[in-house]
């Protein structure tokens, strides 16, 4: 995980921190732009919880996504509040609501739910999303909402029991969205202080798109970006990068 970090341009360590964010940012920049083969991974601490399948969501699970005729007591129905539009320190990523908007409509088409991202290991789907504005885990702004189902019934294996029964009682509680593609626009931001800040923005005009979303037994932590850093050791002068560099990323999202 690579969480850029305000830097100080006045003193001789922020500016080799400034140096290694931007350089880090120019990469990530070059592995966001190849649409083709980019994989983002956007972890955070789940608003997640079971709530009950109304008649509506069983008729659009059945219409639109499921190739047997369930029931309301083989459903059960998920909220998971999955990504909003704020800006916040060490966070290296913004979307506009016009791009959650988007993200909305194309998860609606039906997006598999995973289980920490393992394809073979899937615990439903996502029937529903839309983008609301609420206070989350702290943060007012607009996030983009979703709802997926699991199926439980006699045919349901014992371990996707456990791990549908894990996300209904809290214990799966992280979610992280799989995305794909993007042409994101890189942004360098100086406050008053001096103070520089890199991320991305995420238009409406964007084609990222969901490809799956997960829940995990570990999300995005705050201060990510700090122990990344240490680990560096203070990191006196930039890193030597990769040549190829990963299509792989993880961003922290909180």
């Amino acid at each position: 995980m690579i969480v850029l970090l305000p830097g100080n341009p006045t003193s001789s360590l922020a500016a080799a921190t400034r140096a290694v964010q931007l350089r880090e940012a120019l990469v990530k920049d070059g592995v966001a732009k190849d649409a083709a083969s980019t994989a983002l991974r956007l972890s955070m601490q789940a608003a997640g919880a079971a709530i009950e399948a109304s008649a509506d969501d069983l008729r659009t699970i059945n219409a639109r996504h499921s190739g047997v005729e369930l029931t309301t007591d083989e459903v059960v129905v998920l909220q998971d509040y999955a990504l909003h539009n704020q800006r916040l320190a060490r966070r290296s990523i913004q979307f506009t609501r016009g791009a959650l908007e988007k993200l909305a409509t194309r998860a609606k088409e039906g997006r598999t739910a995973l289980f920490d991202h393992q394809a073979d290991r899937p615990l439903g789907s996502v029937f529903d999303a839309d983008v609301v504005e609420e206070t989350v885990r702290g943060v007012e702004g607009a996030w983009l909402r979703l709802r997926w189902y699991a199926v439980l019934n006699d045919e349901t294996s014992a371990e996707r029991r456990q791990l549908i029964q894990d996300c209904r009682s809290g214990v799966l509680r992280f979610g992280s969205c799989g995305l794909m593609g993007g042409d994101w626009q890189f942004q360098e931001v100086e406050d008053e202080n001096g103070d520089w800040d890199y991320f991305w923005l995420i238009d409406d005009a964007d084609n990222l798109d969901l490809t799956e979303y997960s829940r995990v037994y570990l999300g995005a932590a705050q201060g990510a970006g700090d122990h990344k850093f240490s680990e560096r050791g203070g990191a006196p002068t930039p890193p030597t990068l990769p040549t190829k560099p990963s299509t792989a990323i993880d961003l922290c999202v909180l």
